[in-house]
């Protein structure tokens, strides 16, 4: 399985001029399109970005709308309605549900760890769920 990169940090392929796709839209075009993949990890929109936002990170880039189109006629953005998606996004990139699932595991490793710092069987807390759960709900600390 190809490791994703979970944070905002957003990679940029060293050789992404070498695509045919990238190489088909031009510089203003490669250019619009780098700027979507920004906003995209900085407003975790997973992969869509909103047309009504083209004006934003569009903004000094002549034509940007028909840099737009350029890039969802190759392929690298596919029209949505009131987005576009980027292809290939999840391929690379955490989607939604697994940024949840790795937020949600580390709250729990938080927990746990905060559990077993401060409680065991001998100095259980009657008000930590994690100390009823191993039977340890004998004292209060």
């Amino acid at each position: 399985m190809t490791k994703k990169i979970p944070t905002y940090f957003q990679p940029i392929d060293p050789r992404i001029m070498d695509d045919p796709d990238i190489a088909a839209v031009g510089a203003m075009g490669e250019f619009l399109y780098i700027r979507a993949l920004l906003l995209i990890r900085r407003n975790r929109s997973y992969g869509r970005i909103p047309k009504r936002s083209l004006g934003d990170f569009g903004d000094g880039i002549p034509n940007a709308r028909k840099h737009a189109q350029s890039l969802v006629e190759v392929g690298l953005w596919i029209d949505e309605g009131s987005y576009w998606l980027v292809r290939n996004w999840d391929k690379w990139n955490m989607t939604q549900a697994e940024v949840d699932q790795r937020s949600e595991q580390r709250r729990e490793a938080g927990r746990l760890g905060g559990h077993n710092s401060k409680h065991s069987s001998e100095n259980p807390s009657t008000r930590c769920a994690l100390c009823w759960k191993q039977g340890w709900n004998g004292s209060v600390s």
